[in-house]
């Protein structure tokens, strides 16, 4: 015997013996399954690698590829699958019934893959064998027949899986015992093409049929009962009967728990079932732990890559998204997508579906491109895999459409709402629930458009049907009525829109009652109508009134400069007085976009901010419609509005602004003018403040330019544009570059200005402040002092900039131990603040902070916390608790509490303020490592070592890569560090 035989018999003896123990895949075999999963792939090598041609290796290669097939291993599968096929043609033949069975099992592979055109053909093929070995009425036939029929059935081929799906049926009930499990299962695909069809008469009359088979043939706790629970629940959920659908879903689910048990995927398919209902009736508390054990039980069960996992994930996202927890929805749905795309491929209707869903989550985010994108390519793959007449490509035609509307794409999206529409009446027929709801978005989008006939035309056809097939008193039926009315009060129908208002209400009030949220929104419409008719006329002689009123004010409210304050004051009532009847009527006119511009800007002068983005925003939609939205005004407002944001931390807000107000200006004067250097100026500075200081320089630089070019280089402005320039370098301590322009700027202020004018001391002021910086007192000090005297003889003693003034060189003799000057200057400033301000601004609670700062220095810890106290409160009201001038009130009063033994208080206000700062400057923000060097030392001083050493090397790990090891910060941090390890570990 040669070397090659003996290996050829070991081989087939390890195969089977492997065969032997290698156990029928279902679930409850799984883990043998994955116990043997290693031997069984390496008898399956031996199989390959040996030529073993026997009817024991094609069986071992079929079950393997099946249970691969299972846990989502699909290529390795199908190599396994296409060798068992080779083996059972060439010793059994072509149409022996076990070929058949591989064959079949091929093409559910095929399926499960997107791949339809081979599956049909695979199990076309099993079909025939099985017909010319048992006939065409044998029962092995018709597993093949219902095999595909489930395949035309995925591709929304419904018309091709109807008689198919009968003809299985058929050949069922005529040769099994009438309680045969089998024609359960055929009742029951049967019941889910009509489901989908909307033929739902005639699927709840199968599913009971199917489930009343499954009651007598089988235990009560046979999980084929539970599926047919499941089904019946499905069908009332389709329809929208959720109160009905609850039960059974938890019926089926009690089952599955008790039979499977609480770790078997098909438990998990009915938590997710579950979770749906509640996610339908907005109960997401209810949802939220179902859909996670869900995920946990396919995490754990199938692996995390998965298809079933990647559904979990889909459906947690979706949760997380419809409740705006946006930052959870989308690495579950990127997840979703990186597993469907790496399983079952990027052309698949499973990725196309993620596709969607990332698409509207996107959407959600006001990110239209991106969306658009996405829908786009989900589009192409489910017209590619399913054709278009498939509902998923029809949902995401919809989508597609909804997309391009908002985008302003109205040429795009009506193409695709038409198309839809056409393809669900061919296909579905003109009373399908699809049908009417693609003749309702066709029918909105007239409406939104102003086509009003085309609209009334289609909500009335659109009545019509859902009469004919709900009846008059459903509540769809309402809720069209809803819309019609909505469309009759628009054209300035009132009597008619207020009789089918009444109708949709009592429909609802009979329907689903007077605390439904759906009648509550139409009774206010109702309401609102009733009202609007009532005060029609009223309204008009009030608007005349109004318009004078307005017209009146404005011309009387002077500019907001600080010298007109006390003016503006003294009109502030009548000027909000008259802000509210330009929103309450609508006026529209350039007086009244006027008058909540310069009310809103002294508004948040004053530093009330809540106040002030209403009027920003009227006053921008008022100047738009009258003047159009390349206007220079529209700029103005533009520019004012992003100011707000900015001074709000709401950066992301204010840059689209800016570049709006920039692009106007461009638009309007050239690309040359100072207003454009203004506008660049501006953007510049939001950049400064987001650290992203390459864009502000070439912006600051630019602006210069500009100035340079159309003022002359002596020209005041162009000393601004070098003053901030500079400012930009000193903040990146370039200070090297930072000196010679400030003292450029204060050269051409001092040739150019008046020896006492504000913007003199300003440019004096910042000088001084940059010495300040690097420790020139001696420099800074004169300076300030200098700064001080202009602003004490121009504006007065109670100026904002003299407070300012007094601020900073107060600062400057609390570093330099001056502790009673410093404390005299700090009060002086603070008293300017509130008078000039009000008790709660947030330069009031700035200036508190300081003066608190010094009473810190000098240890009086009960002097510096009510200030701190008081600080705390004007930022938390003024900027809201989350904002980043809020986290150092929080960190300063943490610092007072640590000085006086208070530390659960200490550890709080610690705590509070790293998580703001996390969340608003990042996790590798300096500030945030002195959090957690500062909460480390609390817990080192109370001899929580253990808990301290994580903080310090949180804390040192991002002064490493924000400062560099050799920052005295950094170095601080390193000893800390050193020394409590040194006592943990010796």
């Amino acid at each position: 015997m040669d070397r090659k035989t003996t290996w050829h018999e070991r081989a087939e003896k390890v195969v089977n013996r492997v065969n032997t123990v290698f156990p029928n895949p279902d679930f409850e075999n799984w883990a043998l399954c994955e116990e043997l999963r290693l031997s069984a792939t390496a008898a399956c090598e031996q199989i390959r690698q040996f030529s073993l041609e026997t009817e024991t290796a094609a069986l071992l290669l079929n079950q393997t590829a099946y249970y691969l097939q299972e846990k989502a291993q699909y290529s390795p599968a199908l190599l396994l699958y296409q060798h068992a096929l080779n083996i059972r043609e060439k010793i059994l033949g072509i149409q022996h019934a076990d070929t058949a069975t591989t064959l079949n099992n091929l093409g559910l592979l095929h399926a499960e893959q997107g791949e339809f055109s081979q599956a049909i053909t695979l199990i076309q093929q099993a079909l025939h064998i099985n017909e010319t070995l048992f006939g065409a009425e044998h029962p092995n036939t018709a597993n093949n027949v219902d095999n595909l029929a489930s395949l035309y059935y995925e591709q929304g081929d419904y018309s091709g899986a109807l008689p198919l799906y009968q003809r299985a049926l058929s050949i069922r009930e005529n040769r099994l015992p009438a309680e045969h499990p089998d024609i359960a299962n055929s009742l029951n695909n049967l019941a889910a093409l009509y489901d989908a069809t909307g033929a739902y008469a005639q699927a709840l009359s199968l599913y009971q049929r199917a489930l009343s088979i499954r009651e007598r043939a089988l235990c009560p706790d046979h999980p084929d009962i539970a599926n047919s629970r499941n089904n019946l629940a499905t069908l009332y959920y389709s329809q929208g009967n959720y109160q009905q659908a609850l039960p059974l879903y938890r019926q089926a689910l009690a089952i599955k728990e008790d039979v499977l048990g609480a770790e078997h995927p098909d438990t998990a398919t009915s938590l997710d079932n579950l979770a749906a209902v509640y996610y339908q009736q907005q109960d997401y508390a209810q949802a939220l732990p179902l859909y996670l054990r869900a995920l946990a039980i396919h995490e754990k069960a199938l692996g995390a890559d998965h298809p079933h996992t990647a559904r979990s994930l889909n459906n947690l996202a979706a949760l997380y998204e419809v409740q705006g927890e946006y930052e959870l929805a989308l690495p579950l749905y990127q997840r979703a997508l990186k597993i469907w795309e790496a399983v079952l491929g990027t052309e698949h209707p499973n990725t196309a579906a993620c596709l969607n869903n990332l698409a509207g989550l996107y959407d959600a985010l006001n990110n239209y491109q991106q969306a658009i994108v996405l829908s786009e390519r989900a589009l192409t793959i489910t017209e590619k895999a399913l054709g278009e007449e498939h509902p998923d490509s029809l949902q995401s035609m919809n989508n597609l459409a909804v997309l391009y509307e908002k985008q302003g794409q109205h040429q795009q999206a009506l193409p695709l709402y038409l198309r839809a529409l056409a393809i669900t009446e061919k296909t579905l027929g003109a009373e399908h629930p699809e049908t009417i709801q693609a003749l309702n978005n066709l029918a909105e989008f007239y409406d939104v458009h102003g086509e009003y006939s085309k609209a009334l035309g289609l909500y009335q056809q659109i009545l019509d049907l859902i009469e004919a097939n709900l009846g008059a008193d459903h509540p769809d039926t309402a809720q069209i009525l809803n819309n019609l009315a909505g469309l009759y009060s628009e054209l300035g129908d009132t009597t008619q829109a207020l009789s089918l208002y009444q109708r949709a209400v009592a429909v609802l009030k009979e329907t689903v009652g007077e605390l439904h949220p759906n009648y509550q929104i139409i009774y206010r419409n109702y309401a609102n109508l009733s009202a609007q008719a009532t005060a029609a006329t009223r309204k008009a002689s009030w608007l005349q009134r109004a318009v004078k009123v307005v017209n009146r004010v404005s011309k009387s409210f002077p500019k907001p400069d600080f010298e007109n304050w006390s003016s503006c004051e003294e009109l502030l009532l009548s000027a909000t007085a008259a802000c509210e009847q330009v929103i309450e009527f609508s006026v529209k006119n350039k007086n009244a976009a006027l008058l909540l511009n310069q009310t809103a800007y002294y508004l948040q002068d004053k530093g009330l901010y809540r106040q002030v983005e209403v009027l920003y925003l009227k006053s921008l939609a008022i100047d738009e419609e009258v003047f159009g939205k390349q206007h220079p005004s529209v700029a103005v407002d533009l520019n004012n509005l992003a100011s707000l944001y900015e001074t709000q931390n709401r950066y992301d807000e204010a840059e689209p602004l800016y570049l709006k107000s920039l692009a106007i200006r461009e638009d309007v004067f050239g690309k040359q003018h100072p207003d454009v250097a203004q506008s660049l100026n501006n953007l510049a500075l939001l950049y400064k403040l987001q650290d992203r200081f390459s864009e502000a320089e070439l912006l600051y630089q630019r602006s210069l330019a500009i100035k340079e070019l159309a003022l002359g280089t002596d020209h005041a402005d162009v000393a601004t544009s070098l003053n901030n320039l500079a400012n930009l370098y000193e903040t990146q301590g370039e200070y090297a570059l930072a000196e010679p322009l400030y003292q450029r700027s204060l050269a051409i202020l001092e040739k150019s200005l008046d020896p006492y004018h504000p913007v003199l001391a300003a440019s004096l002021n910042n000088l001084a402040s940059f010495y300040d910086t690097q420790e020139k007192y001696a420099l800074a000090e004169p300076l300030y002092q200098k700064s001080l005297v202009i602003w004490e003889k121009v504006l007065g003693d109670n100026h904002p900039d003299l407070a300012s003034c007094l601020n900073n060189l107060a600062g400057l003799y609390d570093l330099q131990g001056k502790y009673q000057e410093a404390e005299s200057l700090y009060q002086r400033s603070l008293a300017i603040y509130e008078k000039v301000f009000g008790q709660e601004h947030p330069a009031v609670g700035s200036a508190l902070n300081n003066l608190a700062g010094l009473y810190y220095h000098q240890g009086q810890y009960d002097k510096a916390e009510p200030l701190y106290q008081r600080s705390l409160a004007i930022d938390e009201k003024n900027l809201g608790e989350g904002h980043s001038e809020v986290a150092i009130s929080l960190h300063n009063l943490a610092g007072v509490y640590y000085q006086q033994g208070q530390y659960d208080k200490a550890d709080l206000c610690y705590q509070k303020s790293l998580t703001i700062w996390e969340k608003t400057l990042g996790q590798n923000h300096p500030n945030v490592a002195l959090s957690f060097n500062n909460l480390a030392k609390l817990y080192d001083v109370q001899g929580k070592y253990a808990e301290a050493e994580p903080l310090y090397q949180k804390s040192l790990a991002i002064l490493n890569k924000a400062l560099g090891k050799d920052h005295p910060n950094t170095k601080i941090t390193r000893d800390n560090l050193q020394q409590i390890q040194a006592y943990l570990h010796g």
